[in-house]
């Protein structure tokens, strides 16, 4: 326990560069978003910034796992460590589950600023969008992230795995660009399947994430927010894979790969 808590402080002064730079970004897009509402005088402008953070937040995670294992790779410290390659990915994935939940309670704060100063206090008052549904938001794009995360560390495994193979070393790339299509090709075929059988219409959750942006001449622009249903199923789904993938690629990760 104690030896793991050494590997999460050196990782977190490892990413914690990385995550103020993603904040002070963060900031920065606001003010511009600000800037171009003021510009062309359209408060409802700054719900762009709303859809915009919240999808490159989606890739957060993703993004800083893969600068940690890109200076992991150049350092190759992983060749001398005696821990396990689960506890090293293990260790890894807190810090960036930390980085992600701390960046996305700044986010959720810039979201309600927005829309209580900005676009219009009575979207939250009136019940148009609660609070329950900013978490809710907020929850999805923790649980993208997160797979999207655990996706980096599956395709850099096999990557840095290929290494080893003198013939297969320089096709590496497109030996992953195949797993990708090949694995969305099945995803495509497994959606249609659930949808002919109509397992996506059970357990559903309803969240507000429609945005509709209507112009009329005399009273100018307007937001409506509809509802859309997503199913557990597909999260069930995604749980598991993840399990799946993270088992690959700690098996594939061991102290004797060289990264």
């Amino acid at each position: 326990m104690i030896a793991f808590r050494g590997l999460v402080r050196k990782d977190f002064k490892m990413a914690r560069s990385a995550l103020v730079l993603w904040i002070a970004a963060s900031f920065i897009l606001l003010a511009l978003f600000y800037g171009f509402s003021k510009y062309i005088n359209e408060p409802l402008a700054m719900v762009g910034f709303i859809v915009t953070s919240l999808i490159i937040q989606s890739f957060f995670s993703a993004c800083l796992m893969y600068y940690q294992l890109q200076k992991e790779g150049k350092s190759q410290l992983w060749l001398h460590n005696p821990q396990s390659s689960y506890i090293l990915v293990l260790s890894k994935m807190t810090v960036t589950f930390i980085c992600q939940i701390l960046s996305q309670i700044l986010l959720f704060l810039q979201n309600w600023f927005v829309i209580t100063f900005f676009v219009n206090p009575k979207i939250i008052d009136n019940g148009i969008v609660t609070i329950n549904d900013m978490l809710l938001i907020n929850l999805a794009v923790l649980t993208g992230s997160i797979m999207l995360m655990i996706w980096v560390i599956f395709y850099w495994s096999i990557y840095s795995s290929l290494k080893k193979f003198p013939i297969l070393k320089k096709v590496r790339a497109l030996i992953i660009l195949v797993l990708f299509i090949l694995y969305n090709m099945t995803e495509s075929l497994l959606a249609h399947v659930s949808k002919k059988l109509s397992l996506f219409d059970q357990w559903v959750i309803p969240i507000k994430t429609n945005f509709a942006f209507l112009y009329e001449k005399n009273s100018g622009w307007s937001m409506d927010v509809m509802t859309v249903k997503f199913s557990v199923i597909p999260i069930i789904y995604y749980v598991l894979l993840s399990v799946i993938l993270l088992y690959v690629s700690c098996r594939l990760l061991n102290k004797h790969v060289e990264v």
